[in-house]
């Protein structure tokens, strides 16, 4: 791991060693840019997957936000990075009550583009959510949370806007700081892309997945060297 990237090197035992002693730089540097990017492929697809399964968010909100660095003949090395800012509270389904009015942000699929954004929703409260005081999200599937202080914005022309969440106080060292309500308010972030990505149950299965994949693509490359 170097910085915000996770990487993916060759790991070759002996019997593949054996076979590169037998080939030139080139014909090895080329079964080797092209195991590793068919590798970090299959891992950047498998992040983006797991994630998703296991965070309460699209795999479509991650494509600006996980990106990978193929490898070259100058570089034998394949890079996934994800994003070190925090995401924003209101991507992960959040409701708000005020005024006997029910507020929610969904992301929604532009019928017409198939881009996905953000989109405020206002109905009337029920029985069942009017009780909610402060905003509900759901961070990780199936682990509803609240924080009572926080509020929503009620203006449609906030719609889409990432900062929809909002308490009274500050960030200090990545963490929020409640305030007095004479504070001025800040807009609520949570985990980063990064965060998510070096979850033991997420880089684990992907890093083994992927070294996996790497493996196999290039002894087949080095087979098909061989009979030519």
């Amino acid at each position: 791991m170097a910085g915000d990237g996770i990487q993916v090197q060759i790991d070759a035992d002996q019997a593949i060693r054996e076979l590169r002693s037998r080939l030139s730089n080139k014909d090895f540097a080329k079964a080797a840019v092209r195991s590793i990017n068919k590798g970090i492929t299959k891992s950047n697809t498998l992040f983006k997957r797991r994630v998703a399964s296991i965070y309460n968010i699209k795999q479509s909100d991650l494509k600006d936000s996980i990106k990978l660095k193929r490898a070259s003949g100058n570089r034998l090395e394949g890079i996934i990075s994800g994003r070190t800012n925090p995401i924003s509270l209101s991507r992960f389904n959040p409701d708000f009550v005020r005024g006997g009015s029910f507020y929610s942000i969904r992301s929604q699929r532009n019928k017409e583009t198939g881009r996905r954004s953000l989109e405020q929703r206002m109905k009337r409260a029920s029985n069942r959510n009017s009780g909610i005081v402060g905003v509900s999200f759901e961070i990780i599937k199936g682990e509803k949370k609240n924080i009572p202080y926080a509020f929503m914005t009620s203006s449609e022309g906030n719609s889409g806007v990432a900062k929809q969440i909002f308490a009274r106080g500050k960030y200090s060292s990545n963490k929020f700081q409640k305030g007095k309500p004479r504070y001025p308010i800040a807009a609520l972030k949570t985990v980063a892309p990064f965060g998510m990505m070096t979850k033991e149950d997420v880089s684990e299965v992907v890093a083994r997945e992927g070294q996996e994949t790497v493996k196999r693509e290039f002894e087949r490359q080095i087979e098909l060297l061989f009979r030519k």
